[in-house]
């Protein structure tokens, strides 16, 4: 019998459940490995409120583990957001993703802003502090497909950064344009760098 390297599991809603779940997981298909998701998109919760209960658990989960000899590491799952239809419009305040159309993702935000930049490092180190096994960043960290945004982000943070590596300052139109038209492997190349 093949065991997955990794079981992700959840601490939500109810932490009795999720103890048994992995001990059945341990006892019936010899999983010893484990990882808790956590979501860590700004959204109305308060992160310090989030990362606060969260911690509590996964200490609790940790402890339990350990008697077991099962390890215990952190999967984070969302940071930028995966652009869920639907959803209301984050009060956050951080640089939404913007198209090179011009149209902006109500809940994804841009990892130039200064602000993400922090938030982001009190996430991760606050993670970091809990000694997990593994911490994984899930993979909605890249730049693409953040309906409606589907090309990396054309915020001015972005145009800012693109015209000191291109060495010429293009607005999001003028990129768009030159990114369709075949531009030279230089101006791609200075647009995939940002």
């Amino acid at each position: 019998m093949t065991t997955p390297a990794i079981a992700i599991i959840s601490l939500w809603p109810d932490e009795d459940q999720t103890w048994e779940y992995v001990l059945r997981l341990y006892r019936e298909c010899g999983v010893r490995r484990f990882s808790v998701m956590f979501s860590a998109h700004p959204d109305s919760l308060d992160i310090k409120d989030k990362l606060q209960i969260f911690s509590a658990r996964y200490i609790a989960l940790r402890q339990k583990m350990k008697t077991e000899k099962l390890g215990l590491g952190i999967l984070l799952q969302s940071i930028i957001n995966h652009a869920y239809r639907n959803q209301p419009r984050s009060p956050v305040t951080y640089q939404r993703l913007v198209g090179l159309d011009s149209s902006e993702c109500e809940n994804c935000y841009c990892p130039l802003d200064p602000g993400f930049q922090q938030y982001t490092r009190e996430v991760i180190q606050t993670l970091a502090s809990l000694e997990p096994d593994l911490l994984l960043v899930d993979d909605d960290f890249r730049m693409l497909h953040h309906p409606p945004v589907q090309v990396a982000c054309a915020c001015g943070l972005h145009l800012e950064l693109f015209a000191s590596i291109a060495g010429q300052p293009l607005d999001a139109a003028a990129v768009s344009l030159a990114l369709e038209t075949g531009c030279d492997a230089s101006l791609r190349l200075a647009w995939e760098k940002t």
